[in-house]
């Protein structure tokens, strides 16, 4: 499958480095207005590190219509869970994604939950 979204996510300044945890990278169509926004595209990453530097990532699939509109979310657990626990780290603005039906490049900053 074709790369839909690459890039790195940042921490804030200060985060103390970690291991084990566990990254969510999703891609959710918001264009429906009152309706849940849907993910149609998934990574799942296991056991990743933080030593000070972002962490790149890409997702694979297939480009959704360029009509639509979408965000790119990412948590990252501590749990293993892809549920937002205490602790974690998620992205708190919006990141539009995939506006011109082509792939994208993005550098996601994540705050601690």
């Amino acid at each position: 499958m074709p790369i839909l979204i690459s890039g790195t996510i940042a921490f804030p300044p200060g985060t103390e480095h970690f291991i084990g945890a566990t990254l969510y990278v999703m891609v959710e169509d918001v264009g429906m207005m009152g309706a849940p926004a849907q993910i149609i595209a998934q990574h799942t990453q296991r056991n990743v590190s933080y030593d000070g530097s972002p962490i790149p990532f890409s997702l694979e699939g297939n480009m959704p219509p360029a009509s639509n509109h979408y965000n790119l979310r990412v948590l990252v657990s501590f749990s293993g869970s892809n549920e937002i626990e205490r602790g974690d780290f998620i992205t708190k603005q919006r990141y539009s994604v995939l506006q011109n039906g082509t792939p994208d490049t993005v550098r996601v900053q994540v705050e601690r939950v």
